[in-house]
């Protein structure tokens, strides 16, 4: 059977997405892009221009999945800080996620393309840089609120909450620290809330 040209946009995306995630840059080929798309090496270079393309879409949609999984938790609660401390804790079960990995995809790619595809490298840099700065404002909107103290500083919280989440997502990597990253990630969730001023 001949391979369908057609395709879903935001299948293929999500497809390529789970792909490199899993898979990182470098181990993906254009052939595992291939099948995994189901489209043929024309229909691919058509859409996205080359593998990079496809892999800068790809950080991409994997950058805006985790801004919605945000703003889903924050929507979900009456408070800037619940809602920042629900997301903590959310990672609490990353290990028994149906994801192709535990790490952020984003974290995977700085580390992997640092010496090797330096614009690359930027994107997946700039793209955490973003989310540090999703924290950040809903940080400024809670001291706005009066849900932190007058002296608390919205960048560095924002820097902090990446760090953790990230270390947690790191140390997920381990074998069998399911429960281990579900205490981390409750205890995270703590801190957060207790930054409430009074």
């Amino acid at each position: 059977m001949a391979r369908k040209e057609k395709y879903d946009s935001d299948e293929t995306l999500g497809r390529a997405t789970a792909l490199f995630w899993m898979q990182g840059y470098h181990a993906t080929s254009m052939k595992d892009l291939e099948t995994a798309l189901d489209l043929g090496p024309g229909s691919i270079y058509a859409r996205f221009g080359s593998k990079a393309g496809v892999f800068e879409a790809a950080l991409k949609n994997y950058a805006a999945g985790r801004r919605i999984e945000l703003e889903r938790h924050l929507e979900a609660h009456d408070t800037v800080l619940d809602g920042l401390a629900a997301y903590a804790g959310s990672f609490r079960n990353l290990c028994e996620r149906d994801a192709p990995s535990v790490a952020c995809m984003m974290m995977k790619s700085v580390t992997e393309l640092h010496a090797t595809e330096p614009e690359l490298q930027t994107v997946a840099s700039e793209l955490l840089d973003a989310t540090e700065d999703m924290f950040t404002e809903q940080f400024a909107r809670a001291k706005s609120e009066g849900e932190l103290s007058a002296d608390s500083d919205p960048a560095f919280l924002g820097a902090w909450l990446q760090a953790e989440i990230m270390g947690i997502r790191t140390y997920a990597q381990k074998a069998n620290t399911a429960e281990r990253v579900g205490q981390l990630a409750d205890g995270l969730a703590t801190r957060v809330r207790a930054l409430r001023a009074g």
